[in-house]
C-alpha cells in the first residue's frame, strides 16, 4: 500500500492531520493536506445528496386532527 494511499485511508478513519503528515513522511502539512486529505468522487456525491435530501425530519403537520 502506498504512503498516499495509507494516509487517505487514516484520514477517512478520522486520524488528525499532523498525525497523517507524520504517517506519509511530508515536510509540511500542507503537502499532506493537498495529497493526503480528499474524499473519492463517490463519497463526495453521497455527502451531497445527503445534505440535499428533502425528507423530513419528523412526522408532516403539527399532529391535530383535520
Amino acid at each position: 500500500m502506498s504512503r498516499h494511499t495509507a494516509s487517505t485511508l487514516a484520514a477517512q478513519a478520522g486520524v488528525p492531520p499532523l498525525a497523517l503528515q507524520k504517517l506519509a513522511r511530508h515536510s509540511t502539512l500542507e503537502t499532506t493536506m493537498r495529497n493526503c486529505v480528499h474524499i473519492h468522487d463517490m463519497e463526495m456525491a453521497a455527502l451531497a445528496v445527503a445534505a440535499l435530501d428533502p425528507t423530513p425530519a419528523g412526522p408532516f403537520g403539527d399532529g391535530l386532527a383535520t
